[in-house]
């Protein structure tokens, strides 16, 4: 089991270059959610760059996934395992935007797309806009 309370203080020389380079690599834990029946939440600052605010997502002490504040993955996740009420629950505690209209946003398959081009293309169909007056 993990234990999520414990904490890490580091005290460097001034001068130690190495040492400072050392220590500013170790990473801030952020604030841990408790989100129910096993369900934990742990949200994260970016601590490299490009990286966002994001929120690790543990079930009975075990990483399941990573979450971007924007409702993307993260740390290569595969958000299919999240249930809906753990993501309803980050979206509650403001860890994550609302990513539903995202999700359940209907996507056309490029197979679809290049089949409709392609007929089009056949067709010889000639698209000339209109021009506004």
């Amino acid at each position: 089991m993990v234990d999520h309370t414990r904490h890490l203080m580091i005290f460097v020389e001034t001068g130690d270059v190495l040492a400072i380079r050392h220590a500013t690599r170790v990473i801030e834990e952020g604030q841990w959610h408790d989100l129910g029946k096993g369900w934990k939440a742990r949200s994260d600052k970016p601590h490299v760059d490009g990286q966002q605010p994001h929120t690790h997502v543990y079930f009975k002490n075990n990483e399941v996934l990573v979450i971007n504040q924007n409702g993307t993955p993260s740390h290569g996740a595969d958000l299919s395992a999240m249930p809906v009420k753990i993501r309803q629950g980050l979206r509650t505690r403001k860890l994550i935007e609302s990513a539903s209209a995202r999700l359940s946003t209907p996507v056309v398959p490029a197979a679809i797309i290049t089949a409709a081009m392609d007929a089009w293309d056949l067709a010889n169909i000639q698209y000339t806009p209109s021009r506004g007056s």
